[in-house]
Parts: structure tokens; C-alpha cells; sequence
């Protein structure tokens, strides 16, 4: 029936295969290397990234480096780091923006040049972009929490962060409209959206022009087409798919055009075909 998502029960076809990655928080697909993802831990950990493949084993250098511990950012800091992205020219970008309180000040991303998981298990960032939310005034607000982020996307040469709104369960589409390391970038809010749950993590495929977006409990997918210059969600063609027992879901990225690959904090990993969402009876009108 036209507007009605489907329930689905997930099951994983796989695990992480590492101790050190215990509490999986972002996942994106390599621009670079065939069969390899990265992820990271959330706040607590060490500054660093692991790459792993589409089965969850780790990837790691071909030297003998005793104790590989994952690979090292050694210019940054994990302060409840939530996703990541790649860019238009193939940067891994960490979202260093997680905000439980809604109180932080610090928000950042890391624009970090792609490292060789098989050669190296140390590098730098190009950048540190500090940002703020211009709708933010108080920390933590008065009202309601809202700034709190979970999913970091790259659409159009542009990124994006959808808020974990703990006031409304909506999302807030904000865009960096610069990427200053030498000042504090004001994000530009979009829009709002009614999500009907908490967003953890989002990933932009550019040949079906699609936006998948999770939360908790469903995945979210966004249509759009080649004349779209702004990721609206209220203007996009939306199906979503309710999910069942997938646990605390909270990486998700394209494994290709038509399959998604989701992780949860508990080492699990599950495939989603995407063409089993895009079907008229999921077709979730936004508008």
C-alpha cells in the first residue's frame, strides 16, 4: 500500500574478524582498493582507522610491524568520532562530531589523505575543519537537543551532516559551505526532515543517485535525479525498509549500485539489496 515501509529481519552473513575493532562506528567503501572498507571505533579509542575487507577481516600492512594496532592518525584526536566519508577527490573525511549533550564546541572533521592498508600503519591529515551549527546558542540548549551527529555524507563536491535529533527523532540536513582549517566554519542548515528515529550513519551512491540514510530501527533511501543540486530530503522519491533485531546498527555504505553493506557495534555485518527496497509498495512519500 502506497506509504507503508516493510519490515524486514535481518541477518548477518558475516562478523569483524579483529579484537581491536570493538565498537564499529562508521564504514565507507575505498575509492582505491578493490574489496576494502574502512572503519573506526567510537569515542575512547586511539586516533586511527582500519581497513578491513567485505567479510570483516582486517586488512593490515605486509611488513612485520609488531602489535599492529591499526593505522595511526598521528595529527588527530578521537573525541566521539561517528562516521566517514570519502570526498569528491577520494579523502577519507572523519566526523569528529558526536555530541551526547549537545554541549561540545570542538566539533570537527578530519579530511585525511587515503592510506595503503598494506603498506603503512601511520599518517596525517591534510585538515582540521572546526564547524559549528548556526542554530545553535546555547550549550547545551535549553529545550531541545538536536546538534547531536551521527552521519556524514559527500553529494555534489559537498559534504553533509544529517543531526541525531534527541528533541524530535527529525533529522537536520546542514552543509559545509566552507572547508577553512584556519577558522570556524558555520554550517548551513537545509532543512528538516521527519525521520521517525535516530540517524547513525548515511552514504550517497552517484550512479543511482541515491542517499541511504540509517537509523536504529530502518533504512532510509533518498532518490533523487541528475538536475538535483541540493540532497532535499522533502524533495527526494523516499522508500524505507524497517528492520528487525539488527541490534545498534551504526555504519552503512554502498558495496555497489545495487547492494548495501551495514554494520553494528557488535561486530556483526549484513547485506541489503537495494532493489529490495526500491519497490512501489515501499515508496514513502515525504511530502
Amino acid at each position: 500500500m502506497l506509504g507503508e515501509s516493510f519490515s524486514k529481519e535481518l541477518k548477518p552473513y558475516s562478523r569483524i574478524k579483529s579484537s581491536l575493532i570493538d565498537e564499529c562506528s562508521g564504514l565507507v567503501k575505498s575509492p582505491s582498493y578493490a574489496n576494502t572498507y574502512w572503519t573506526h571505533n567510537d569515542s575512547g579509542d586511539l586516533a586511527r582507522i582500519f581497513a578491513i575487507d567485505e567479510n570483516g577481516k582486517l586488512i593490515k600492512s605486509l611488513f612485520e610491524i609488531p602489535a599492529y594496532k591499526g593505522i595511526s592518525i598521528l595529527d588527530a584526536h578521537n573525541i566521539d568520532w561517528e562516521d566517514i566519508a570519502v570526498d569528491s577527490k577520494g579523502n577519507l573525511i572523519l566526523g569528529a562530531f558526536g555530541n551526547n549533550n549537545n554541549a561540545r564546541k570542538d566539533l570537527a572533521i578530519y579530511v585525511v589523505p587515503e592510506p595503503n592498508p598494506k603498506q603503512i600503519d601511520q599518517t596525517r591529515s591534510y585538515h582540521k575543519i572546526n564547524f559549528n551549527y548556526p542554530d545553535q546558542n546555547h550549550y547545551p540548549p535549553e529545550l531541545n537537543r538536536n546538534f547531536d551527529a551521527e552521519a556524514l555524507f559527500s553529494f555534489r563536491d559537498h559534504l553533509y551532516i544529517l543531526t541525531k535529533n534527541r528533541g524530535n527523532k527529525k533529522t537536520g540536513l546542514y552543509k559545509f559551505e566552507e572547508l577553512n582549517p584556519s577558522q570556524l566554519n558555520p554550517l548551513k542548515k537545509l532543512e528538516e526532515f521527519n525521520i521517525q528515529g535516530f540517524v547513525t550513519a548515511a552514504d550517497y551512491n552517484k550512479e543511482k543517485e541515491i542517499l541511504a540514510v540509517l537509523t536504529y530501527k530502518a533504512i532510509w533511501l533518498f532518490k533523487f535525479n541528475k538536475d538535483t543540486k541540493e540532497p532535499l530530503l522533502s524533495k527526494a522519491k523516499a522508500y524505507k525498509l524497517e528492520t528487525k533485531d539488527a541490534k545498534q546498527c551504526e555504519g552503512i555504505c554502498f558495496k555497489s549500485s545495487n547492494e548495501l553493506i551495514i554494520s553494528n557495534e557488535q561486530q556483526e555485518l549484513f547485506l541489503v539489496p537495494v532493489e529490495e527496497i526500491l519497490v512501489e509498495k515501499n515508496f514513502y512519500p515525504t511530502r
